[in-house]
């Protein structure tokens, strides 16, 4: 399994449970997100630049990639109260999880967007916080993380 599904499917497991979204969290790139599954969040990985950290034999690739977590909640007045809630959430349980710890070299807050979508009784906020994670493997080992 690449690292980068590692690193998404360990932000899952990290994730899910979280007091304001519960198990609604989804490892994808286009989930349907309709209002059964609100609170919600949604996981996947954006770009990635590599650097070679060390030559020679079996020399070393440093990865940095810019994961995604979209949170999504009903649009009413406390909206934006329970998007600044999730992200919260979301840095606690990253920086509590091992299995996410031992995967990266380290993970941070790189942005956030809060957006309106759709209109009326089916509006949703969304809560875009990008994380930058850096990795490492060997080359042409993509599948094992250092």
């Amino acid at each position: 399994m690449h690292g980068r599904q590692q690193i998404r499917d360990a932000l899952a497991t990290a994730l899910t449970g979280l007091t304001t979204t519960t198990t609604n969290v989804f490892v994808s790139h286009t989930y349907p997100m309709d209002t059964a599954k609100l609170p919600g969040i949604i996981i996947y990985t954006k770009s990635e630049t590599s650097n070679l950290a060390s030559i020679g034999s079996n020399p070393l690739i440093e990865h940095d990639l810019e994961v995604a977590i979209e949170a999504y909640v009903k649009s009413n007045s406390g909206a934006d109260d329970t998007i600044d809630t999730i992200q919260s959430e979301i840095e606690t349980a990253i920086g509590a999880s091992t299995a996410v710890q031992n995967l990266v070299k380290w993970i941070i807050p790189e942005s956030v967007d809060v957006q309106l979508m759709g209109e009326g009784e089916t509006s949703a906020v969304v809560g875009v916080f990008v994380f930058n994670a850096r990795y490492v493997t060997r080359e042409g080992a993509p599948d094992t993380i250092i």
